[in-house]
């Protein structure tokens, strides 16, 4: 009987090294396609940064992998700033992991994700004076906008904004990671 646990064991210990394999390759690639995106400039392509995201890790890992349409709230002590972004899509892991795809987003400072608008200003202590400051109406409608993209995404469609930036990223990252990853 004995004998019979250690194999359990065993194939339990197998399963967290490769969970832990899983999220460091992940990690990885996540790390490069930022940097990539750093050195190129690359600005306002979350869709095409979490379509590139999501297809890398629904072809080379066994977990559950989705898009997701979310608010992004930031806010710079320092500079006395906030920015908000309505329209960004990131990537999840069981729902419940965020990945962040695009260095432009991760970059920020004090970054805050909402995935509804009652949430986003919740946060705030004056709401007159924040309706007064931010177009709610045009947040929403473009919350809305990416919903529909994250959710076209996640049944399959190949949805991107650039696809020579979708191409000269996935060439970066699948030269780094040929060992490691399957080709898109």
């Amino acid at each position: 009987m004995g004998h019979f646990i250690n194999k359990i064991e065993i194939k339990n210990l197998n399963l967290r090294n490769l969970i832990i394999m899983e999220h460091s390759l992940i990690s990885n690639i996540v790390v490069s396609m930022r940097k990539y995106q750093k050195e190129n400039n690359v600005k306002k392509q979350c869709v095409t940064n979490a379509q590139y995201l999501y297809d890398t890790m629904k072809i080379n890992l066994n977990n559950n992998v989705k898009t997701k349409a979310v608010f992004v709230f930031s806010d710079n002590n320092q500079e006395d700033t906030a920015i908000f972004v309505s329209g960004h899509i990131i990537v999840t892991i069981d729902n419940k992991t965020i990945i962040e795809p695009s260095y432009d987003i991760y970059c920020l400072e004090n970054t805050s994700y909402f995935d509804n608008i009652k949430d986003l200003v919740s946060i705030f202590d004056d709401k007159i004076e924040l309706k007064s400051k931010i177009d709610i109406k045009k947040l929403i409608y473009d919350h809305i906008h990416f919903i529909k993209i994250s959710e076209q995404i996640n049944n399959g469609e190949f949805i991107i904004t650039d696809k020579k930036h979708y191409n000269k990223q996935a060439d970066y990252i699948e030269k780094l990671y040929s060992k490691h990853i399957i080709s898109l």
